[in-house]
C-alpha cells in the first residue's frame, strides 16, 4: 500500500507500472539477464549483491521479501542510514560540494536537502563496472557513470515513511 492505496506495481510512472528503458537500456538489461543464467568463471563476475558489495539501502533503496531493519540518524551535516546487511552504512551529506568526477564508488555520492517536510537526496558519482542493481519482481535497474538518482523521503505518519525515487 502507498498512502493507503493498494498498488500492483512499485513503479508509479509510467502508469503501466513497467520500468521504462531506452533501446540501449533494453539491450544492456537483456545481456545482464543472459549473463546471470549461465555459469560464471570466477567470483569477480558475480553480481555485486552476491559478493556483499551492494546493499539494498544504497540509492535507490529497493524492497526485499525479507525484513531488513534500517535506522536513520541525522546530525547537523550528515544523515546516516544503517541497514542490517552487508556494507550497511550509507552517508548522505547535508550540503557541501561533490568530490571530483574521478572519485566514484558503488554507492555513489549522496547530497541531501530539505524541501519542507521532504528530504530530497541526489546521488551521483556512481561506478558502473557492474551496471545492474537488483530489483525484486521485475527488470533490473540499469545504471551508468552518468546516472543521477533522486530520492524523496516524506514522513506521512508515526509509522509510515513515503519513499519515492527517480533514476
Amino acid at each position: 500500500r502507498v498512502r493507503g492505496e493498494y498498488r500492483t506495481s512499485l513503479i508509479v510512472e509510467p502508469g503501466d507500472g513497467r520500468m521504462p528503458f531506452n533501446a540501449a537500456g533494453l539491450e544492456l538489461a537483456k545481456a545482464l539477464s543472459e549473463r546471470n543464467v549461465r555459469q560464471f568463471d570466477g567470483p569477480e563476475q558475480r553480481p555485486l549483491s552476491e559478493r556483499c558489495l551492494e546493499n539494498h539501502g544504497l540509492a535507490p533503496i529497493r524492497p526485499l521479501r525479507v525484513l531488513i531493519p534500517r535506522q536513520i540518524v541525522q546530525a547537523r551535516d550528515h544523515l546516516a542510514i544503517m541497514s542490517e546487511e552487508a556494507a550497511g552504512l550509507r552517508v548522505i551529506h547535508l550540503g557541501g560540494s561533490a568530490p571530483p568526477d574521478a572519485v566514484r564508488s558503488v554507492e555513489g555520492y549522496s547530497v541531501g536537502r530539505w524541501e519542507g517536510d521532504t528530504l530530497v537526496v541526489t546521488t551521483t558519482h556512481l561506478r558502473a563496472e557492474e551496471p545492474a542493481r537488483e530489483i525484486i519482481g521485475g527488470r533490473q535497474l540499469v545504471i551508468s557513470r552518468n546516472t543521477t538518482i533522486t530520492e524523496r523521503f516524506t514522513r506521512v505518519s508515526d509509522r509510515e515513511l513515503l519513499y519515492r525515487f527517480t533514476v
